[in-house]
């Protein structure tokens, strides 16, 4: 295989695509490819400047982790040996963190933690013994708890009679409120949850009806009675503390906190296919959800509280099926969820509530039979959006801005698919776990640039002003003739061309891209010149109007290669490339038959686009790098590459 080839290869193989962002597998918890991955609802979260977090290995099981500084630890064994404890819905409580773990000795009961092994401790037995004091399923936890003035609520006691409880995270503070089972002559469980807060107390929905509560059991009174035997009130929200959106089986339903004032909205054919995670979503001036009517099928709906405010936002999914909007996140006032429309499988979509305004982001999978591309999991910080992708169902990480142009892909496994889940975003990091073959599911972070900054105090930012540590230079400021670009229009005087000239040490016409030299004034400065390809400043027969001699191992027309007598670089060496390095231009010369396609691709080997080969090539949309040219010559069976370097 010719040496170039090889070393492209390498170069594909270890190399990762170019990221502005440093990844960082924090450890291999299970050596080897096993898996410290585990799920849950609600089992990371940031804490006092380090970052807690559960994972499995062989010997724990599932337990408490700990990342701080540079190092993952144990922080507990709650359930000893290579039994699980299963921690899980982390919350801020008190100035420490309070979650649910399992012990063969107490049950599922709440901890707290400190960060230290010693500060973490069982809160309270609520179900003295083997059998577990707080109920949950493994779905979003705010359905089943709710932090408020310092207090958690949640479902809690035996499993034959789970109740209305709070915590403030204390032994003491963790009380039943109120037994509503037993005070409605009924001594079976009323399994409290999606908890909201509206005027001042909490409303949550049970087996008996919408209730309320001040944190007291005289204080937590029946709104109103379930709908009906089998379906309780679901999925509350808070709209514009004026009324409470909820679900009554497959109607949409509102309440202004009194009896009379819980009424029907609407009636749907159905409301929860398809559907993962919570349901109503503010935006605007409407509560956008997910709802099915016999015409429609499942698609996105919204309201303002009102029968005549209700209506289909678009039918995505053109006809009587569908697919109902789920795994959603608000950015910029924009709803961002996995949809699918007739024709493009299922995808990111947007919606500001409006038809015209329900769009697609991004298709990751093009075409209808694209698949399940999108996603296990997406979430946001009020900046970007984060979420897995790919076909089929979740590959790889991607972020985005809420535009088409603005999601890009980060690779975090550069051989084969990352699957990335648990994301968790904190400061300027993304805390999840990812998979490669050689580890398995590990946890890493993924370290983001930092927000742009006005360093020189001139207004302008960084990411506009294109000299930051130069108060008298931003957009917009006055341009005089002092060889630099004072109002960043890439212009040295008002009217006039930025003249960049190139030191041309070795006297041969071809400058060096290494010595810029920027001015007002033509024509070029004594010993400089206005192109800059010159690969070797110090020797005048060196440079790309030389001829290359074959096999001395210099490259005397700076091309890249020296000429070589083997049959493959003999055709290389008959394409030539210049411009090289440039800025934006090349052209391409052969005396032999190529073909009139010419590939690029990055140094990782993608390919970037195909271009055809004209009296000139215009690459002024590729960013400084270096890449590689495909060739294709007629009669020789074999690619033929040529190094090109970007300069600007």
């Amino acid at each position: 295989m010719n040496k170039f080839y090889q070393t492209l290869v390498i170069i594909v193989l270890l190399t990762s695509a170019m990221n502005a962002q440093t990844i960082t597998l924090l450890k291999d918890l299970n050596p080897g490819n096993g898996n410290s991955y585990t799920s849950g609802s609600k089992n990371v979260i940031e804490f006092n400047g380090m970052l807690l977090f559960a994972a499995t290995t062989t010997s724990t099981g599932i337990e408490l982790f700990k990342y701080e500084g540079t190092e993952v630890t144990l922080l507990k064994d709650i359930n000893p040996g290579a039994e699980s404890s299963f921690c899980d819905n982390f919350y801020f409580l008190n100035g420490k963190i309070l979650f649910t773990a399992f012990n063969s000795t107490n049950g599922k009961e709440w901890w707290s933690t400190d960060g230290t092994e010693a500060g973490t401790k069982l809160v309270k037995d609520i179900v003295v013994g083997g059998g577990s004091g707080v109920y949950s399923f493994d779905s979003p936890s705010d359905q089943y708890f709710m932090v408020d003035n310092g207090q958690i609520y949640f479902s809690g006691g035996p499993s034959n009679n789970v109740e209305l409880y709070k915590t403030d995270g204390t032994e003491a503070g963790t009380v039943l409120v109120k037994n509503i089972g037993v005070d409605d002559f009924t001594p079976t469980s009323s399994y409290p949850n999606y908890y909201v807060k509206f005027k001042n107390e909490i409303y949550f929905s049970c087996d008996q009806g919408l209730y309320k509560t001040n944190g007291t059991a005289a204080g937590t009174v029946l709104v109103s009675p379930s709908p009906s035997f089998f379906d309780d009130f679901q999925h509350l929200f808070n709209f514009k503390d004026e009324v409470i959106i909820l679900f009554g089986g497959d109607n949409l339903w509102k309440s202004d906190g009194t009896t009379a004032g819980t009424t029907l909205i609407k009636n749907f054919s159905a409301t929860s296919r398809n559907w993962g995670g919570l349901k109503f979503s503010k935006v605007g001036n409407y509560v956008l959800f997910p709802a099915t009517e016999a015409a429609t099928g499942s698609e996105l709906w919204r309201t303002d509280g009102t029968l005549e405010g209700t209506e289909i936002v678009v039918d995505l999914f053109f006809g009587n099926d569908g697919y109902a909007p789920q795994n959603t996140v608000v950015l910029n006032d924009k709803l961002y969820y996995k949809g699918e429309a007739s024709s493009k499988g299922i995808e990111l979509y947007m919606s500001d509530g409006t038809e015209e305004g329900t769009l697609l982001v991004k298709e990751f999978a093009p075409g209808s039979q694209g698949g399940f591309s999108l996603p296990t999991e997406i979430i946001t910080d009020g900046k970007s959006i984060f979420m897995n992708a790919g076909r089929p169902f979740s590959k790889q990480l991607w972020v985005s801005d809420g535009t088409t142009a603005g999601t890009k892909e980060i690779i975090i496994n550069t051989i084969d698919e990352s699957f990335p889940l648990n994301l968790y975003k904190f400061q300027n990091k993304l805390f999840l776990f990812a998979k490669k073959s050689n580890t398995g599911y590990e946890p890493y972070i993924i370290e983001f640039e930092s927000d742009p900054v006005d360093g020189d105090g001139d207004g302008f930012a960084s990411d506009v002003d294109c000299n930051d540590s130069d108060a008298t230079i931003f957009p917009g400021a006055p341009e005089v003739c002092d060889n630099k670009d004072n109002n960043c229009n890439n212009m040295i005087d008002e009217g006039l061309p930025k003249f960049t000239y190139y030191q041309d040490s070795d006297n041969d016409t071809f400058g060096a891209l290494s010595t810029p030299l920027n001015t007002c004034i033509t024509p070029a400065p004594t010993g400089f010149v206005s192109n800059s390809t010159d690969c070797n400043d110090t020797n005048p027969n060196i440079n790309p109007s030389a001829t290359d001699i074959a096999n001395n191992g210099i490259d005397e027309d700076c091309n890249g290669t020296d000429f070589v007598s083997s049959v493959y670089d003999i055709y290389a060496s008959k394409i030539k490339i210049f411009p090289n390095p440039t800025s934006s231009f090349i052209y391409i010369s052969s005396t032999e038959d190529i073909h009139n396609v010419v590939s690029i691709f990055t140094t990782t080997g993608v390919k970037i686009k195909d271009i055809s080969i004209e009296s000139s090539i215009d690459l002024s949309e590729l960013n400084e790098g270096i890449y590689f040219l495909q060739f294709n010559v007629k009669g020789l069976g074999l690619p033929v590459y040529k190094k090109m370097v970007i300069q600007k």
